[in-house]
């Protein structure tokens, strides 16, 4: 299941399990009881966790027109689903997030005024 994702209230939501990252940016969120709905339609109950981001790295295309695509996910709320553990016991986290996206595109492809 690590990997996979699902539409949930708010956005998209993406299973991770056992992963962690260190980091000494700015705590964000709070620890509080929640409940989310998986895909298979079971509500479990889970716990909305702080997090710091440890970096924001952007993955950059370069696509045949000549254009430069640069595109980031960033992560707006990680939850911890109770009682849900992989085959090692780690326990399921699931991560909201957006993409952002940016364009370096050439002269001649760009809207002439």
């Amino acid at each position: 299941m690590a990997g996979d994702s699902f539409e949930g209230s708010g956005g998209v939501w993406r299973f991770h399990r056992g992963a962690h990252w260190a980091g000494h940016a700015k705590l964000v969120g709070m620890n509080r009881k929640t409940k989310v709905m998986l895909p298979d339609g079971r509500e479990m109950d889970a716990v909305e966790l702080g997090f710091q981001t440890g970096g924001e790295h952007w993955n950059e295309y370069m696509l045949d027109d000549g254009s430069v695509v640069k595109i980031k996910l960033v992560v707006t709320n990680v939850v911890r689903i109770e009682g849900m553990y992989d085959e090692r016991g780690m326990p399921t986290y699931l991560a909201q997030s957006t993409n952002v996206m940016a364009v370096s595109a050439p002269e001649d492809l760009r809207k002439k005024d």
